[in-house]
């Protein structure tokens, strides 16, 4: 059996301070459900999954702060949790390593073990939560009371009930009864601060500034503009969040070097230089045209003189039946600011 000093141990080892376990079976898919806080269709616990399932959830802490931005109209932002590194490889890498260390505790392997971190068939808000993590902010995003909503969730799916210590999976019974977030209620920061209005209970996530940064939908024109320097995420809501981030990141998950990337090189790549420059990175993975598509509006937003002029050497970019509405976009909203600012000058 694992007892709770052992997991402790091994946690302490790979610095990750916030876990939880739990145990499903079918009288705990029973009791989720009758509560159903979460509502939602990709849950675990309506899952085609059946027997028993040990599912062990970590949140890695990541940091927020920006990179010192080059000087000039042509950069676009990306969010510092997707920069510098793979956070998808790392934190499954973490996963990987924490299977083992349990492994070596067991003393036998187990086949069919799944591992997922953001990129997950399920609801990874909801996991969390039952893992005993934190509550759900109005910016959506979970909410550790000790780390903040600065996290990704990782999490391993063992395909039977480990012999593990009742002291370490997290009591149902001591769960919060409600989602939220009980700073949230006298706080509101996040829904005054959101470019498109979503933080808040009934806020529509499609539009979250970050969705719209890796949706592959068409991108409805009102929303554009409030995409402003952003090339991939947003993070506004979890910066102005009080509860913001309470610990330094996950050694194996800190910025390393300015978030910023030069538009005019990334319209410019290749897929195979995409790969070489950006591969390594957690933004590369939603994929070029659709980086390039938030390259145009990007500028579109914030160009001046000087990017009017190189983007209108871009025409092949019109070639593109995705690309196309965006650069004639960019290229009269350009045309646009530059002709009023000189007519307001002269």
């Amino acid at each position: 059996m694992i007892t709770k000093y052992k997991v402790n141990e091994i946690m302490d080892a790979l610095t990750i301070n916030s876990w939880g376990i739990i145990v499903i079976d079918d009288d705990y898919r029973k009791r989720v459900l009758e509560r159903d806080l979460f509502n939602v269709s990709n849950s675990l616990f309506k899952s085609s999954l059946q027997g028993e399932q040990t599912v062990l959830t970590i949140l890695v802490p990541y940091g927020t702060e920006d990179g010192e931005k080059p000087k000039g109209d042509q950069f676009g932002r990306v969010d510092p949790s997707a920069w510098s590194f793979d956070y998808h490889r790392e934190v499954k890498t973490l996963l990987k390593t924490l299977e083992e260390r349990i492994y070596d505790t067991l003393g036998h392997r187990i086949e069919g073990t799944t591992h997922y971190v953001d990129q997950s068939p399920y609801n990874d808000r909801e996991i969390a939560f039952y893992s005993g993590l934190g509550q759900v902010g109005y910016h959506h995003l979970l909410i550790n009371p000790e780390l903040g909503s600065s996290v990704f969730i990782g999490y391993i799916i063992f395909p039977k009930r480990l012999s593990i210590e009742a002291s370490a999976l997290t009591n149902f019974e001591q769960l919060p009864v409600s989602l939220e977030y009980e700073g949230c209620r006298h706080c509101e920061k996040c829904l005054s601060a959101c470019p498109t209005s979503v933080c808040g209970p009934k806020g529509d996530m499609k539009y979250c500034v970050s969705a719209l940064t890796q949706t592959k939908e068409t991108i409805e024109v009102i929303y554009l503009s409030k995409m402003s320097n952003r090339l991939y995420g947003c993070n506004i809501c979890q910066r102005v969040c009080p509860a913001g981030i309470r610990k330094t990141p996950h050694p194996s998950v800190s910025i390393r070097n300015p978030n910023w990337v030069d538009l005019f090189s990334l319209l410019s790549m290749t897929q195979k230089e995409f790969k070489a420059a950006y591969g390594h990175m957690g933004f590369s993975w939603r994929g070029l045209w659709v980086l390039k598509r938030n390259a145009l509006v990007v500028l579109g937003n914030h160009g001046g003189t000087e990017v009017l002029r190189q983007l209108d050497a871009y025409k092949w970019l019109n070639d593109d039946q995705r690309l196309a509405p965006y650069y004639k976009r960019a290229i009269n909203a350009l045309r646009y600011r530059n002709f009023k600012h000189s007519d307001t000058s002269g």
